[in-house]
């Protein structure tokens, strides 16, 4: 059982127009959904753990994808952008304003 979690990789994509989030088993694709700027509700920036930033993206229909550990660290920032350049609803926690710093 912890042989196959350790062949799943997550890949995350921020385009102009949408996101792109994927589930791979070593390099064929168990889940892909692109997700477009009308789709999303909001999108809460959180700590996770002790020192771990996440983000997680609440769409209308389906569930809600979390980015956690992934590197560079400037996915975040990145998705910031483009929240305000798509004029979706963000916000950060306490707890995520301070580790940003």
């Amino acid at each position: 059982m912890y042989y196959i979690t350790l062949c799943i990789k997550y890949k995350f994509v921020i385009n102009d127009d949408c996101l792109t989030y994927q589930i791979l088993f070593f390099k064929w694709p168990l889940y892909k959904t692109s997700i477009f700027p009308h789709q999303i509700k909001q999108i809460k920036f959180k700590r996770v753990n002790w020192y771990n930033k996440g983000a997680f993206i609440q769409v209308k229909k389906g569930f809600t994808i979390r980015i956690i550990n992934f590197t560079p660290n400037d996915v975040f920032k990145e998705l910031v952008d483009f929240a305000n350049k798509q004029g979706i609803p963000y916000f950060k926690t306490k707890d995520y304003i301070i580790i940003e710093k």
